[in-house]
């Protein structure tokens, strides 16, 4: 009876021993495939390992491994909210392992900014759309111009490619159609010479009426004048008093102002209220706002990813392929620039502190400078930044 109970007892040591084993090579299998992002194998080995010895630890990489395999089948069907519940349900698996919660947070912003970046490019497509449909000629070729190089920079939105070539079209018939309309303008009728000798009189007489206003004028009021017609940016300086305060509220255009404030990273600013803000983006990092005739300000926040870069780091970045920098200024947490590319007009603010950093950038043509220099001075002054 001994003998007997004797080896049933090291039977079942051995398959329990034997067991154990499949239940080890099995872990090891699956985290091995996730390391390779195999996420499926590793739910198949993990699986398998559950029915050996169904422990939290096995649980846990099995829920893990199933709902990354879910999350990446979805985003290759371009079911992008699908695919960020699939990824909040690894986030929320207990005991799993921290790598594939670090990868599913990567995937996870990536599809953020993707988003962000097809909410932009679709309000730029109906921009473009409207441009074409209301005749704008300038403004159509403007933002054509954008979106095609939206569509260079980032390859993840080729799908729009074609909804792009088609409005090229349009646009291309719109600018042949304008340029018969002013082909076929009848000439204007000649002046009679009567009305020439007229149009000379008066102009004669215009010069001489000029010349002894000039005389009459002494050099310290030319010099007020000039003073008066001319604008200069500061962006670190206030006004010193009531006076010079009212002096720069003339420059500005007659218009209300609307204050935008970040929840997310506490930065804020004034903006003109003719400007139109697109779709928000889903991780409320920022803003961006657009006019009918060029402008684009772009606001956000971000968390210092790398703590060993200061501001030299980040003001070398931005002025890496640089040429023509009009206005330059840095400070030991903060840099301005201002410069010009093609027929584009671009100011940058930059602020970086400890955690965060917060960005501003504003853009128009070069026709729209006397419009928007004192509009983008307002913007700037009125940037509060959060970065402390």
């Amino acid at each position: 009876m001994k003998k007997y109970l004797h080896s049933i007892l090291l039977t079942l040591f051995l398959l329990s021993a034997c067991s154990n084993e499949e239940y080890d090579q099995a872990m090891d299998q699956g985290i091995e495939s996730l390391g390779n992002e195999e996420y499926h194998q590793a739910a198949v080995y993990f699986e398998r390992a559950k029915q050996e010895e169904d422990d939290k630890e096995a649980n846990a990489y099995y829920q893990q491994a199933t709902a990354m395999d879910e999350a990446n089948e979805s985003y290759n069907q371009q079911a992008y909210d699908q695919t960020l519940t699939s990824l909040e349900l690894v986030l929320e698996v207990n005991q799993g392992l921290d790598t594939v919660q670090k990868e599913a947070e990567k995937m996870k912003e990536k599809i953020l900014k993707e988003r962000e970046l097809t909410a932009s490019l679709e309000n730029y497509l109906h921009k473009l759309e409207q441009d074409i449909e209301k005749g704008n000629t300038e403004n159509a070729k403007q933002t054509y111009e954008k979106l095609k190089g939206k569509l260079e920079k980032h390859p993840s939105l080729q799908s729009y490619q074609s909804q792009l070539s088609h409005l090229q079209n349009e646009l291309e018939s719109l600018l042949e159609e304008s340029k018969d309309s002013q082909l076929t303008k009848e000439p204007e009728p000649e002046a009679s010479e009567a009305e020439e000798s007229a149009k000379e009189s008066a102009q004669e007489s215009e010069t001489e009426n000029d010349k002894e206003i000039k005389q009459e004028t002494s050099p310290d009021q030319e010099e007020s004048a000039k003073q008066e017609e001319s604008y200069e940016e500061n962006d670190a300086s206030e006004p010193s008093n009531e006076e010079e305060t009212e002096k720069e509220q003339e420059k500005e255009p007659d218009m209300t102002y609307t204050t935008y404030s970040n929840e997310r990273f506490g930065f804020s600013f004034e903006y003109p209220d003719f400007l139109s803000m697109a779709p928000p983006p889903t991780n409320g990092d920022g803003v961006e706002l657009y006019s009918n005739d060029g402008l684009e300000l772009t606001a956000y926040g971000a968390h210092v990813l790398d703590p060993s870069k200061d501001i030299d780091d980040y003001y070398n970045e931005a002025t890496a392929e640089l040429k023509n920098i009009a206005y330059q200024k840095k400070t030991d947490d903060w840099f301005v620039l201002s410069y010009k590319s093609g027929d584009q007009i671009t100011y940058s603010k930059f602020y970086l502190g400890e955690s965060q950093l917060n960005s501003l950038t504003i853009t128009y043509p070069d026709s729209q400078k006397e419009k928007y220099d004192p509009i983008t001075t307002r913007i700037s002054k009125s940037f509060s930044s959060n970065t402390n």
